[in-house]
């Protein structure tokens, strides 16, 4: 997908293994149902920073309404909304989604989270168009963190790629088949310019959220292998 590089100006923020304290990383996981017994609803999953002041409980619960808000909302800018992009064997209805907050703060190398610190039903709304479209399509979001001194290459054994941990994905959907056109002069099967351009204004709508504390709650990438978590700028 085309990158978009986020407003710049301010001090990138980070959160390591020694450094971070209760509720400052959070793992959100939203996950939605689908119609039919046989296929899997799906999700998507997102890390936030939380900076500023020392977030609460209340804090997480408002980030976690804002990011499910943003789900079934049009961001400035855009044409659609997210969910409208959501194939149409997905189940809407009240409160048919599910989002949990888990608080990583105190294990991002990976060790074992536990239970979610929050956990809430939420509805998505009307999804778009129904036809035929492979089951399970997604599109592919990329973030990037900063990579300062980190190189792409480093010497082994076994070679290592630090770079990588500075980068991420968020999988979006599953799709239906109005996300996606044919190009007239090659007949190739693509994704829609509209599409792409609203899903990379959802994500800068949500890159940086301000809860009523006054919590600045960043969307940042996870290296477990590092233990940090790092604002991102693309």
């Amino acid at each position: 997908m085309p990158t978009r590089t986020l407003p710049s100006g301010q001090a990138i923020k980070y959160i390591d293994a020694a450094s971070a304290g209760p509720l400052t990383a959070i793992h959100v996981v939203l996950k939605w149902s689908s119609i039919s017994p046989i296929l899997d609803g799906g999700g998507i999953t997102l890390n936030w920073l939380g900076t500023a002041v020392t977030p609460s409980l209340a804090d997480v619960i408002y980030l976690v309404s804002h990011i499910t808000a943003s789900i079934n909302s049009i961001p400035t800018g855009a044409v659609a909304s997210p969910q409208s992009y959501m194939a149409s064997s997905l189940l809407g209805g009240t409160n048919n989604a599910t989002a949990e907050a888990y608080d990583i703060s105190s294990t991002l190398n990976g060790a074992p989270h536990g239970a979610p610190i929050y956990s809430t039903n939420w509805t998505l709304g009307v999804t778009g168009p129904s036809g035929a479209c492979p089951e399970g399509m997604a599109a592919c979001i990329s973030i990037k963190a900063p990579y300062g001194t980190d190189v792409e290459f480093a010497p082994g054994p076994p070679p290592s790629r630090p770079r990588a941990r500075d980068r991420g994905r968020i999988y979006f959907g599953p799709l239906n088949n109005g996300t996606i056109v044919q190009e007239a002069t090659t007949n190739r099967t693509k994704f829609a310019n509209t599409f792409m351009g609203d899903l990379l204004t959802w994500v800068h709508s949500i890159a940086s959220i301000t809860s009523t504390a006054g919590v600045v709650w960043d969307l940042g990438v996870w290296s477990r292998r590092a233990a940090i978590l790092k604002q991102i700028i693309e």
